[in-house]
């Protein structure tokens, strides 16, 4: 079943990953973790948009820095590229901008599987690429009768390949989620997909968020946290009523009520298994849980917390509205 029930997105590094992972055990959820597959397709629409209008080319940054920015929702190329067939598209000359999109899309696409995933991480087992695309026919998929309809068979394929299943095993009663935490700006794309596609988003504490970003190296100063925090950490571009928020600290101390929560939200009856708080399912432990650990970690935002100064606490509690 090619379909899209529901994504997990948050600001990068509030815990999407830990989130996703404890979701997936659910019998009736099956979930791709961190493809990119809607991310990277706006991404790639805007970069393509933006070269037709100005004649030139965005960098990586500005790229990024665009997606939270723009509503792609009306805009009619989008529609008309979902729509089209990939064997036609690839038949087109380089220049064609369908075409332009689409070799744009598997571009950015196919590094992050064949590069960026696949590089080893000093805090995620991610060096498993390999296996992902194992089990994808490339031919296959430009067989298909639209984009939209490879996109979709592409998720199924990965979602199969880390269950070890068959995606014709998946009826309607069992749930297709995708987590990519930037997704959270993509409400205008995935609706195209299904605009019925429920979110269940995850928020932190933006001091705890700050320092783990300060511990990857990603962020140094405040005033560049607060202006990130601004563009990244909100969801945009989907209905109210899609959205589900969960505070990354609750779902920490009371994991079963939140996840029981979720499930709720996603119409699943409760589902809790034998030392459910501290591991994940087992197609998780294959090849998935290895990112966040098996088991929950209550003390990671004391310790986090404790990397910061009390001005730095204060500034960011100053200037970042939270529940705190």
């Amino acid at each position: 079943m090619k379909k899209l029930d529901f994504t997990v997105v948050g600001a990068p590094r509030s815990g999407t990953s830990l989130l996703s992972s404890l979701i997936d055990r659910h019998p009736k959820i099956r979930i791709a973790h961190d493809t990119g597959l809607y991310y990277y397709l706006k991404f790639a629409l805007i970069e393509i948009i933006y070269l037709m209008q100005a004649k030139k080319d965005l960098t990586f940054s500005q790229g990024y820095n665009s997606l939270p920015l723009n509503n792609l929702a009306d805009q009619q190329i989008v529609d008309q590229f979902l729509k089209k067939k990939p064997r036609i598209l690839l038949s087109l000359q380089p220049s064609d901008q369908f075409r332009r999109i689409l070799d744009q899309y598997l571009f950015r696409l196919w590094s992050f599987w064949t590069r960026d995933f696949n590089a080893p991480d000093p805090t995620k087992d991610r060096n498993k690429a390999g296996i992902f695309l194992e089990c994808i026919d490339i031919r296959k998929l430009f067989d298909t009768s639209s984009v939209k309809e490879l996109i979709l068979e592409y998720q199924s394929l990965l979602i199969a390949s880390i269950n070890q299943e068959q995606p014709e095993q998946y009826d309607d009663t069992i749930l297709i989620g995708e987590k990519t935490p930037d997704n959270n700006s993509c409400g205008d794309i995935i609706n195209k997909f299904n605009p019925n596609t429920k979110v269940v988003e995850i928020i932190r504490n933006p001091c705890t968020l700050y320092a783990a970003r300060k511990k990857r190296g990603l962020t140094s100063k405040i005033e560049s946290f607060v202006a990130w925090h601004q563009l990244f950490a909100t969801t945009r571009y989907f209905d109210e009523s899609q959205v589900m928020t969960v505070r990354y600290e609750d779902l920490v101390s009371e994991t079963e009520k939140m996840l029981n929560q979720i499930y709720q939200f996603l119409d699943l009856p409760p589902y809790k298994e034998e030392n459910s708080q501290a591991s994940t399912s087992t197609a998780s432990q294959m090849l998935y849980s290895k990112y966040v650990g098996t088991k929950v970690d209550k003390q990671r935002d004391q310790t986090l917390h404790d990397l910061l100064s009390e001005s730095e606490i204060n500034e960011i509690k100053e200037k970042i509205p939270y529940n705190y």
